[in-house]
């Protein structure tokens, strides 16, 4: 029977309950350093990203989703994913984290 390895950044013993090896950070970070933990980049889906640009154009959610052609629970649903993608609590701070990480033009930037 083949020793299967392990998976890059797991110890070697596998946690009982999952059959999976811990998540050893050190050792990530060793093998693959532009993955550094804090630094890597959220995605966004292209929906996500429209929907963010949108409302640092419009300040309604019902504004957006007539401006995108979907339904205000769609328009809901997408910010509940990007605050929790990109770990905040409010429009106005995903917006700054959106800005500062560069998946959205600062306000009075034209795209392109």
């Amino acid at each position: 029977m083949r020793k299967e390895q392990p998976l890059i950044g797991t110890t070697q013993s596998p946690h009982p309950a999952h059959g999976m090896g811990q998540l050893d950070y050190a050792a990530v970070q060793m093998e693959m350093p532009h993955l550094q933990k804090g630094r890597v980049t959220p995605h966004l889906t292209p929906q996500e990203r429209s929907v963010l640009a949108m409302l640092c154009r419009y300040d309604r959610v019902p504004q957006v989703a007539d401006a995108l052609f979907v339904q205000p629970d769609t328009v809901r649903k997408h910010l509940r994913h990007i605050y929790e993608k990109l770990g905040v609590r409010s429009l106005h701070r995903a917006i700054v984290r959106a800005v500062e990480l560069g998946l959205i033009e600062p306000f009075g930037k034209s795209i392109g």
